[in-house]
């Protein structure tokens, strides 16, 4: 049975938390017919039952530990609780519970991941006019995306090491612009916000190939005994920072305390001040 570090488990909960939050637009959840995002209030309503989710499979894999201790195959721990504890009819709603849940994170994550690489990647990239080539690429991303995952899957065949190199990679990136959104005045300029963004994974994803021959999870074998969230983080905050440090240089005195306004309503909260 596979055994984890504090350090690893740890930041499965970090990755855990911050997918939660970052997953709400991916999902569609922050989209309303006639407004362009869900109130804040709903927002946390749908993080509270996405909490409840999360509390029910873990308290069914702890249950699971506990009742099935000599199990030699973790993955297998909800298939086999049910055979063990629920009549048939119950197990039926349980595997079709379970079956639902994979597609349905499935093909959220394939159209998320396509449309990203796909759309706000090349198609943008490329400039193309609205409506030009952007079902054509969304497929293609639909394909490398497939590709990749069967790649990962194959190179970490384990689900919980799959979720920490993901995690561990993507969150130091993602982390720091994810939180500074919800705070205009922290929001950084496009430049350094790409580059926390491209940094952090780079820094992360360096630092964990550096540690992969002392195994994944093991932070003895990472440089320093430092697990790679850490440095990119802190790489990625650094450039952030810069950012705000830049932008600031180029607002007058008495515009300061708008930023990061855009330039009219700089102008007019500058003659309030």
């Amino acid at each position: 049975m596979e055994t984890y570090t504090p350090n690893t488990l740890t930041q499965l909960k970090a990755c855990s938390m911050v997918w939660t939050i970052k997953g709400l637009p991916a999902k569609g959840l922050m989209f309303l017919p006639g407004s362009p995002l869900l109130p804040p209030r709903a927002q946390m309503v749908a993080i509270v039952f996405w909490v409840v989710f999360d509390a029910m499979t873990v308290t069914a894999g702890l249950y699971a530990r506990a009742a099935l201790p000599d199990l030699a195959t973790p993955v297998m721990a909800y298939p086999m609780l049910a055979e063990s504890v629920l009549p048939p009819g119950a197990k039926g709603l349980f595997y079709v519970g379970m079956l639902a849940t994979i597609m349905s994170t499935l093909n959220t994550l394939a159209l998320v991941s396509a449309t990203t690489l796909g759309r706000d990647i090349l198609w943008r990239w490329r400039g193309e006019a609205p409506g030009e080539g952007e079902r054509r690429r969304t497929r293609w991303g639909l394909v490398v995306t497939a590709l990749l995952s069967i790649l990962l899957a194959i190179l970490v065949p384990s689900v919980v090491m799959l979720w920490y190199t993901i995690g561990t990679v993507i969150v130091p990136g993602l982390l720091v612009p994810l939180v500074t959104s919800f705070f205009p005045r922290l929001t950084a300029p496009p430049r350094y916000a790409f580059g926390a963004m491209l940094f952090g994974w780079l820094v992360s994803l360096s630092w964990l190939i550096a540690g992969w021959s002392g195994g994944l999870g093991r932070s003895d074998g990472y440089p320093l005994g430092v697990e790679p969230m850490v440095p990119g983080l802190l790489v990625s905050v650094g450039v952030w920072l810069a950012g705000l440090g830049r932008k600031r240089e180029g607002i007058p005195p008495t515009a300061r305390g708008c930023a990061p306004l855009d330039d009219r309503e700089r102008e007019r909260c500058a003659t309030k001040v």
